[in-house]
């Protein structure tokens, strides 16, 4: 999909964390722009300076981050377009999620408690998230 970036912040994609398995990302040459937040320096930084088509991205989603117990922790990005300094570059690039069918049950534990829900159900939870933010 074509998306616009924010006019003050270059901000398209706002931070989130893939509600997905796994996500694999390939990128087209010169497609910067995919940025991961650095907890340590509350900043964002850029994933590679490294793109094109033999190139790809892999991120752990919030699935796989439940199915490890928090070994493997889901990574909050987001998408900046560098169109406001560089015109001439656009980003290109496309996204895989892996994940299982709606309807599979996901148990979910929060302290004492224990609940189950499904595939379906927790991504729209995780979209509802982050949806319409910049």
């Amino acid at each position: 999909a074509c998306v616009d970036a924010d006019a003050a912040t270059g901000v398209a994609v706002p931070a989130h964390r893939d509600p997905s398995f796994l996500s694999v990302v390939v990128h087209a040459r010169d497609a910067a722009g995919l940025e991961f937040y650095d907890p340590e320096t509350t900043t964002f930084r850029p994933a590679s300076h490294h793109y094109g088509p033999d190139q790809c991205t892999l991120i752990a989603g919030g699935l796989l981050t439940l199915l490890t117990d928090g070994a493997i922790p889901a990574p909050k990005h987001r998408v900046r377009l560098l169109q406001r300094r560089q015109p001439q570059r656009r980003r290109l690039a496309a996204t895989f999620f892996f994940q299982p069918p709606p309807e599979t049950p996901v148990l979910l534990r929060g302290g004492k408690a224990t609940t189950t829900t499904t595939v379906g159900a927790w991504k729209q939870r995780a979209y509802r998230n982050y949806a319409g933010r910049r």
